[in-house]
């Protein structure tokens, strides 16, 4: 009986006598109208994100602006779709460590607040490996940094 006032004196004043309840949620009829995505539209958008690193009978997904050195002799090894049995990352990665590498970016690397140092990507170039930006491990998707200094010109993060 306490608790049964108690609520009642707290939740009264917030009431208005009256008032015509408002619309909060959207109504199924208008969610209907709204348009339906096609798989076609779907398909382009996932493959224009996304490429597959290719190896024998195995590959792996990344997104597309995960890759930042990509030398001419690898770019067979880069594909729109998948070839063969996909495999996580990790294992990807282990089975291929003669051509693939992986470099650890921050997140203000990842959202373009800070560019990748120059020695690093000259380090990329005298190793002439595949690299993948990762965060935390797995491969993410590297903003290009606009440089503020050059009226905001992009700096190109492998483009393919």
């Amino acid at each position: 009986m306490k608790n049964t006032l108690l609520f009642l004196l707290v939740l009264l004043p917030l009431v208005e006598v009256g008032a015509e309840p408002q619309k909060a949620i959207p109504t199924w009829s208008a969610l209907a109208t709204r348009p339906k995505p096609t798989g076609m539209d779907f398909e382009k958008q996932f493959r224009n994100r996304y490429k597959y690193l290719v190896s024998k009978e195995f590959c792996t997904r990344v997104p597309r602006q995960s890759i930042l050195h990509l030398p001419d002799q690898y770019r067979e090894m880069v594909a729109d779709a998948p070839q063969g049995r996909q495999v996580s990352w990790i294992e990807f990665l282990s089975a291929n460590r003669s051509w693939l590498r992986h470099s650890e970016v921050t997140w203000s690397q990842v959202l373009a607040k800070q560019p990748l140092a120059k020695e690093l990507r000259e380090n990329f170039e005298k190793h002439g490996c595949l690299v993948i930006a990762t965060y935390q491990g797995g491969p993410v998707t590297v903003l290009p940094f606009l440089d503020k200094s050059v009226d905001s010109k992009v700096m190109e993060v492998a483009s393919e």
